[in-house]
């Protein structure tokens, strides 16, 4: 992971080592929120978990500690939590992504849709994978509620989930207008 200051255009690279970092996500001016497995068993695994780290220099903080498989994060505004989307191996791996929340200091990770029975993201569920750019989730300027995209009778909307009371609303999609 590089960042690149905009005043002298030259990168610095934040971490060290043979790992994949994947989402990363400012939390604030100096720590940055990333995907990844430092595990020595990477490679064998589809397991992936938030870490943070200090820019320029510092070493990674795991954040998440159950098995999941993460495919984005988004921080919060205030920068106190982080929105991920994923899913816990349920139902192996054809357990459906769900959004998730977890401090930044890596307290329990809390699943916000698993009462609901979809997929969340722009895809089909079928036998055939195909990996797209995950725009999701995004959170409201106020912190309030979250954001994404979700696929029903082939449709793709985007929802609103309130943090309040887990409602969630359509807010834009049709069969017209997929989003």
């Amino acid at each position: 992971l590089f960042t690149i200051s905009p005043s002298n255009r030259k990168p610095t690279q934040v971490t060290q080592g043979a790992y994949d970092v994947e989402s990363p996500d400012w939390i604030n001016n100096n720590q940055i929120a990333f995907i990844s497995n430092l595990t020595a068993d990477a490679d064998l695994t589809r397991d992936k978990y938030i870490y943070r780290i200090s820019s320029p220099s510092g070493e990674p903080i795991q954040i998440t500690q159950r098995k999941h498989v993460i495919s984005v994060i988004k921080v919060a505004p205030k920068g106190d939590e982080i929105a991920y989307l994923g899913h816990d191996y349920r139902f192996g791996l054809a357990t459906f992504q769900d959004l998730w929340v977890v401090s930044v200091d890596g307290e329990v990770s809390t699943n916000l849709t698993k009462t609901y029975d979809f997929d969340i993201g722009n895809s089909v569920v079928c036998d055939t994978r195909i990996v797209t750019p995950h725009c999701n989730p995004k959170w409201s300027s106020d912190g309030k509620d979250l954001y994404f995209t979700l696929v029903q009778n082939g449709i793709s909307s985007l929802y609103k989930l309130s943090r309040d009371n887990l409602t969630l609303q359509k807010i834009l999609g049709s069969v017209d207008h997929s989003v």
